[in-house]
C-alpha cells in the first residue's frame, strides 16, 4: 500500500531547519494502476478525434524554423510521461478515473478550471500555504517568486509562506522536470511542485502554479474542435490519452472564450513523433499564436478570478466594458483586455515609450503603416507600442501584413506583433513574429482592430496597409479561416499586390544586435512581478 500511506521522514536542511524528504513522483503514481484507465481515455480521443492528413487540402499552413530554447514542456517530462497526465500533471488515481467515468457517460458543456463535488474544497482558501526547497536552483526560486507575484498582484489569491499547515504547496527540484497537482487536495497534504533543471522560464512556473490553483490545459476542454484540429498522425497511440477532453464534472470555463493564446495551452508540435505539429488552428492566421510561455493570458487570469470568487471583493460596481471587469485588489480601476485601457476600457492601453501609441483611421483608400522598434540595450521594461486602426460602424477593416521582424518562436511571446481581428477582444490575437514568405492578408469582425507590437532589448518590425471593406459575412472563429482573406479572395482581389516583397522588406529594415539573446525578454518580463518584498523568500 506504499502509494496510498506515504511516510516522509525528515532530514536537516542547509540551513539546520527541520525538512521533509519529498518522495518521489514513482511513489506518488502507481503507472500499471493506471494504464487501463489511460488506455480507455486514449481510445475515446482516438474515436472524438476526426482523422485528418498532416496539410489538410486547400489550407497552407506556416512553416517555420523555430528559434526555442525548448520545444515543450512534454519535451523536458519526456521520461515521466508514463506517470503524468497531458504531460505536466500529477492526477490521483481517483481523480483520473473521474475523468475517464465522465468521458464514458458523454458529457455536452465546456469548462476548463478544476470544479467537481467537491469545490469549493478544491480551492485554496483564505490563502495559498507553501514552501519553497532548498533543492531550487537561485533561477528556479526566482522564477516562482515573480509566478506568485504575478497571480497575487491580478487575482485576489493570496499565498503565504507554511507555518504548520497540513495542506500546503510544496515547490521543489528534487526531481527532473515540471510538474503540478491540479487544484488543492486535502487527500495529498504537501502537493508537489516540481521545477527542475529548463523549467525556469516564468511562461512555465506561471503555467504550473496555474495548474495548482486549479487550471487545466485550454485544449482539453469540450468545444475545442471548434478551434483547433488534432493530428492524430503525428501522435504515438500511447499518447492519445494527452489530448484527452475533460469533461463538465470536473471543470468550468466560466462563460470564456476558447483562448489559443492561453499560457495553458499545447505548443502545436506538443508530442509530435516528427517534429511537425500536432495542432493546428482552424483560423490559419492563429496557428503562431498558439503555445506562448510569456506567461497568463488575459483569460488565464479572468479565469482565476471567477475560480476564486474575486469579484465578492467588490461591494459596489463600476463600468468595464470590451471585456474588462473590476480588479479585485482595487475596485476603483477596470482590468482591460491587452490593446485596451482608461478608466472603462474604452481607450488604448499605454504604451512604452508613451509616444507609440495612436489612432489609425481606415478609410477606402489603403493606407500603409510601420512600426520599428529598435534594438536597445538599456530598457526599464517590455517595450510596447499599442494602436488601435478604426473604420465606421458598420464596415469592416482589411489589414495586410507586408513583412515582420521579430523573434521566431512558437507562440510569438517576445519580440513580434498581435492583431486582434475578432469581436471579442478578450481573446489574443493573431500573431506574427516569423519571416514571411509573402503578405498575409486578415478581415476584422468589427469596426476596431488593435495592433501591439511587443519587443525588449531586440527588433520588433511591422509594415502593414489597412483599408476598410463591406462585407456581408461575419464568421465565428469556430468556422475556420474567421480572420483569413481565403475564404472569398475575388472581394478582397483589389488589395493584392504582387509586387510586394516581404523578404526585401524585411532586409531593408533589419538592424544587427548579435549580443542579444532570449534570456535578455525572459529577465525582461521576470523582473515586472518580482518584488521581494511582497512574499516571504
Amino acid at each position: 500500500m506504499r502509494f496510498l500511506f506515504l511516510s516522509w521522514t525528515l532530514f536537516i536542511g542547509s540551513y539546520g531547519v527541520e525538512l521533509p524528504k519529498i518522495p518521489k513522483l514513482t511513489d506518488l503514481i502507481n503507472p500499471f494502476q493506471q494504464f487501463k484507465l489511460r488506455d480507455i481515455l486514449g481510445a475515446i480521443t482516438a474515436l472524438e478525434t476526426p482523422d485528418i492528413g498532416s496539410d489538410p487540402p486547400g489550407i497552407s499552413y506556416p512553416k517555420h524554423e523555430y528559434t526555442d530554447r525548448l520545444s515543450s514542456i512534454s519535451d523536458i517530462n519526456r521520461s515521466k510521461r508514463d506517470l503524468l497526465f497531458q504531460g505536466d500533471i500529477h492526477l490521483s488515481f481517483e481523480h483520473l478515473s473521474n475523468i475517464v467515468r465522465e468521458q464514458l457517460d458523454h458529457p455536452r458543456r465546456k469548462r476548463t478550471a478544476f470544479r467537481n463535488a467537491q469545490y469549493p474544497s478544491t480551492i485554496w482558501l483564505p490563502y495559498v500555504p507553501y514552501e519553497l526547497h532548498t533543492s531550487l536552483s537561485p533561477k528556479s526560486r526566482s522564477s516562482l517568486i515573480a509566478a506568485i507575484s504575478f497571480w497575487e498582484k491580478n487575482t485576489c489569491v493570496n499565498f503565504k509562506k507554511r507555518t504548520n499547515e497540513e495542506v500546503y504547496l510544496l515547490m521543489s527540484a528534487e526531481e527532473e522536470g515540471c510538474w503540478s497537482t491540479v487544484g488543492r487536495d486535502e487527500a495529498q497534504k504537501a502537493q508537489i511542485l516540481n521545477i527542475g533543471e529548463g523549467c525556469e522560464m516564468f511562461g512555465i512556473t506561471s503555467h504550473e502554479l496555474a495548474h495548482a490553483l486549479g487550471l487545466f490545459h485550454e485544449q482539453s476542454r469540450y468545444d475545442r474542435n471548434n478551434y483547433v484540429q488534432i493530428i492524430k498522425s503525428r501522435i504515438a497511440q500511447k499518447n492519445f490519452y494527452d489530448f484527452a477532453i475533460v469533461g463538465m464534472r470536473n471543470m468550468e470555463t466560466y462563460g470564456q472564450k476558447y483562448d489559443i493564446g492561453s499560457v495553458m495551452h499545447y505548443r502545436p508540435t506538443e508530442f509530435s513523433i516528427d517534429g511537425g505539429n500536432t495542432i493546428i488552428a482552424k483560423d490559419i492566421n492563429m496557428q503562431n499564436t498558439m503555445g506562448q510561455f510569456r506567461g497568463p493570458s488575459f483569460l488565464d487570469v479572468a479565469k482565476i478570478n471567477r475560480h476564486y470568487n474575486c469579484e465578492t471583493n467588490c461591494k459596489y460596481k463600476i463600468k468595464c466594458v470590451n471585456g474588462g471587469y473590476q480588479h479585485p485588489r482595487n475596485c476603483n480601476v477596470c482590468v482591460c483586455p491587452p490593446g485596451y485601457g482608461g478608466k472603462d476600457c474604452t481607450g488604448i492601453e499605454t504604451s512604452n515609450p508613451a509616444k507609440c501609441n495612436g489612432i489609425l483611421v481606415a478609410g477606402e483608400t489603403q493606407r500603409k503603416f510601420t512600426i520599428n522598434i529598435k534594438p536597445k540595450y538599456l530598457v526599464n521594461g517590455v517595450r510596447k507600442c499599442n494602436y488601435h486602426i478604426t473604420a465606421p460602424p458598420g464596415k469592416r477593416i482589411v489589414v495586410i501584413v507586408d513583412s515582420v521582424i521579430g523573434n521566431c518562436v512558437q507562440g510569438c511571446y517576445e519580440e513580434g506583433v498581435e492583431l486582434k481581428m475578432y469581436d471579442d477582444k478578450t481573446v489574443t490575437g493573431a500573431r506574427f513574429c516569423c519571416k514571411l514568405q509573402k503578405p498575409q492578408t486578415l478581415v476584422s469582425q468589427g469596426n476596431t482592430v488593435p495592433v501591439m507590437v511587443v519587443a525588449g532589448k531586440a527588433q520588433a518590425f511591422v509594415q502593414l496597409r489597412y483599408a476598410t471593406v463591406d462585407h456581408p459575412q461575419n464568421r465565428s472563429p469556430k468556422d475556420g479561416n474567421a480572420t483569413s482573406s481565403g475564404f472569398n479572395p475575388l472581394f478582397l482581389e483589389k488589395y493584392l499586390d504582387d509586387s510586394i516583397d516581404s523578404e526585401a522588406i524585411r532586409r531593408e529594415y533589419l538592424i544587427q544586435s548579435d549580443n542579444i539573446g532570449q534570456e535578455d525578454f525572459e529577465t525582461l518580463v521576470r523582473r515586472e512581478f518580482v518584488d521581494e518584498n511582497s512574499v516571504e523568500i
